[in-house]
């Protein structure tokens, strides 16, 4: 699986998507891999900032 950040596949303040996401998932899709899109939270950080085992920000 490759996971595409939100960086390239949303339009924000930043940057608009990157102008070749469909060209990405189309050869990684040839690959024969599953392609995701946007940002991936890890349950465990997750967990660990609602303890306030550290903040994000």
């Amino acid at each position: 699986m490759v996971q595409l950040s939100s960086s390239i596949t949303k339009d924000n303040y930043h940057s608009p998507p990157c102008p070749h996401l469909d060209y990405l998932k189309g050869v990684i899709g040839k690959l024969g891999l599953d392609v995701r899109e946007d940002t991936c939270l890890n349950e465990t950080s997750e967990k660990h900032r609602e303890e306030g085992v550290y903040s994000a920000g």
